[in-house]
């Protein structure tokens, strides 16, 4: 299931109509992976967070 919703965000990097959308949601230069590292350290973070 992961793959597809990723398929499905990428898409929208290549996609001039979805411009505005990713513009909304805060990604206006498209989407793009994170890598293992930055992944473990954002969930790091909000863990922290929300033991504050």
């Amino acid at each position: 299931m992961c793959n597809e919703a990723w398929a499905g965000l990428e898409s929208m990097n290549n996609d001039p109509g979805s411009a505005e959308l990713l513009a909304g949601l805060g990604a206006p230069n498209g989407w793009e992976r994170l890598s293992i590292e930055d992944t473990r350290f954002m969930i790091d973070l909000m863990d922290a967070l929300s033991r504050q």
